[in-house]
């Protein structure tokens, strides 16, 4: 049995060996333990070029979530249009179910029919309708008046809806 030294210096080198005999035992064996050279190191990447990568993935990312928003929207929402005439002020929308005549005018007494039967016809969809404003060639736009604007308000102030405004002609 091995018996601890009375003298304090003794008492601490036992221990000590012990760890330097480990420590050259992972000396002689390091020879053995090389890196793998199949896999080269990657190349020191400069500030700007990490930068860029990033921007780049980035980019990608945000057209993946606008994709991926775009189909949800589309999944559920349906869009009516209707259309301001350019010449009267007056609301109409395109039936294609109609043989003669498709352009109908939307008044306060058909609306509620007219917004009706696109509910329907969007099943589970929400609807939204989107007034354009007419497109004139040259100068400014006169219809709808604010009045008009006002009363068509007032016809969509149940549903969903919005308005179209070109981009006035310079």
């Amino acid at each position: 049995m091995i018996q601890l030294p009375r003298r304090s210096v003794a008492r601490f080198f036992i221990p000590l060996i012990d760890v330097l005999t480990l420590m050259f035992c992972i000396f002689l064996l390091s020879p053995m333990i090389k890196p793998n050279r199949l896999v080269p190191a990657p190349a020191p990447v400069s500030e700007s070029d990490r930068l860029k990568e990033e921007r780049d993935l980035l980019r990608k990312d945000t057209e993946q979530l606008r994709a991926e928003k775009l189909t949800t929207l589309q999944g559920r929402l349906t869009v009516r249009v209707l259309q301001i005439d350019g010449e009267t002020g007056k609301l109409r929308f395109y039936d294609p179910g109609r043989v003669a005549d498709r352009w109908v005018e939307v008044t306060s007494k058909n609306i509620a029919a007219i917004v009706a039967k696109a509910v329907q016809q969007a099943a589970a969809k929400d609807v939204y309708f989107l007034v354009l404003y007419p497109r004139p060639a040259r100068g400014t736009i006169v219809f709808p008046t604010y009045a008009q604007r006002l009363e068509y308000d007032r016809w969509l102030s149940g549903v969903a809806h919005g308005y179209e405004i070109p981009m006035r002609n310079l």
